[in-house]
């Protein structure tokens, strides 16, 4: 059973530069090309995920042997072969990022990592939200979504495929710390920055990530008229419970004096360790 930590932000307020801090190697799975925010020990920039069996000389002899025609259809059938109690083979594995289509693509590599990756102990989702645009502007969807009917009947499908994602990370390994990164947008009504979802309330309704979260912190900037003292590296924060318009929790941090901590993931992470024995 997988352990889930969610961080919501605006842009700029460092969501990405967080991952900086990580002293341990971890695994991003994303759904585009922008800055990973990780690097290796000699500080250049981490690898893209790169596998074969170990008896062949590339992936794409062992491509060709599972008569499939890309990474992600090979891995499908590497997680459904293990869970299936049979025999896979031994996989020579490299690489610390994977660009993921889309959340049924995550899907695979969040269980990828889990059966094949036993060193990995910190899996990165950025920019989550894009994975429901992703979804909303796909061709399939606006071809469907002609009728308000046909638009509907979509929507339920994608949030059943987002709620799937969520529970399907539960099933993960216990060590496994899954990171998800959302976009924030206003509620006007309730006065507090929540989990902004495309597609509207219908979307809204029915996919309610919240509810997932054992530890969902925000991120935000001090800027200079709340506090001229900090210099700027020393602005962004996390905010660990609710105060103001931020609608964070953690029970990680101390709710009277940690009300905003440096937006530093590896310490996070290492509290959650201590607290849960991971």
């Amino acid at each position: 059973m997988g352990y889930l930590l969610g961080i919501g932000g605006n842009q700029n307020t460092g969501k990405s530069y967080s991952r900086k801090f990580l002293k341990e190697e971890a695994m991003v799975i994303t759904c585009n090309t922008k800055s990973i925010y990780l690097t290796k020990k000699d500080t250049t920039p981490v690898d893209h995920l790169q596998f074969k069996a170990a008896e062949h000389e590339t992936m794409m002899e062992t491509l060709q042997k599972w008569e499939v025609s890309s990474p992600v259809q090979l891995a499908s059938l590497l997680v459904n072969t293990a869970i299936s109690g049979k025999a896979t083979p031994k996989l020579n594995i490299k690489g610390n990022y994977v660009l993921a289509e889309n959340i049924l693509h995550a899907d695979v590599w969040l269980k990828f990592v889990s059966l094949f990756m036993p060193h990995i102990k910190v899996v990165i989702f950025p920019d989550f939200t894009h994975y429901i645009t992703e979804t909303l502007t796909d061709h399939d969807f606006l071809a469907k979504g002609q009728t308000k009917q046909a638009f509907e009947r979509y929507v339920e499908l994608a949030a059943t495929a987002f709620n799937a994602f969520f529970k399907s990370a539960r099933v993960t390994r216990k060590d496994l710390i899954q990171v998800i990164e959302f976009h924030l947008e206003f509620d006007e009504n309730a006065k507090v920055w929540t989990i902004f979802t495309p597609g509207g309330k219908m979307l809204k309704e029915k996919f309610k990530p919240e509810s997932y979260f054992d530890v969902f912190l925000v991120s935000t900037f001090i800027d200079e008229d709340e506090d001229k003292t900090l210099k700027y590296g020393e602005r962004f924060k996390f905010v660990t419970r609710k105060m103001k318009h931020f609608d964070a929790r953690s029970n990680v941090h101390d709710p009277e004096t940690e009300a905003l901590v440096p937006n530093d993931l590896q310490d996070v992470i290492s509290r959650i360790r201590k607290a849960e024995n991971l």
